[in-house]
């Protein structure tokens, strides 16, 4: 087989890419790809960035929202089956869990299903009790919105 110097021949396994070897040819590749068709924009640092920007991704790439849920559901794992969001809670002065709301929906088949819950006692000073409140009804309105996007969501899949 004849092969042109400075070409790579094609894996013959494409399932286990050797991340580190991509990282290592990337700034060159982007560079020279660059080079070839975008002349009139290419510098040596637009170039690097890229790179640098490409290998970043790579090495930590971000988690795919959940196709089910998107934009409410947390699951990080691909191809997850229970779906939940648990990251709205109040904490007291403390620090300590004082209030929550959140939704989970199992494998099971089982409805969608909105919680609050997690009530703690603490005492306030008058003065500390609009702020304590303010967060008690942004976090009961964000129980609201997620039950609002759930009816929607139902509401739409009779539909379609």
């Amino acid at each position: 087989m004849h092969q042109e110097p400075n070409q790579t021949p094609a894996p013959t396994d494409t399932t286990h890419l050797n991340l580190a070897a991509v990282v290592a040819a990337l700034p060159d590749a982007i560079d020279q790809a660059m080079r070839n068709t975008l002349p009139g924009m290419y510098t040596p640092q637009l170039a690097a960035d890229l790179a640098a920007a490409m290998t970043a991704e790579l090495r930590n790439p971000q988690p795919a929202d959940c196709p089910v849920f998107p934009g409410l559901c947390t699951e990080t794992m691909p191809d997850h089956h229970d779906h939940s969001n648990h990251e709205h809670t109040v904490t007291n002065k403390q620090g300590e869990h004082l209030l929550d709301v959140g939704f989970v929906q199992l494998s099971d088949g089982g409805p969608a299903i909105v919680y609050i819950g997690g009530m703690s006692h603490e005492d306030y000073l008058p003065e500390e009790v609009r702020p304590a409140t303010a967060k008690l009804r942004q976090l009961l309105d964000e129980a609201d919105a997620i039950a609002d996007r759930l009816l929607a969501d139902r509401t739409e899949a009779r539909r379609g």
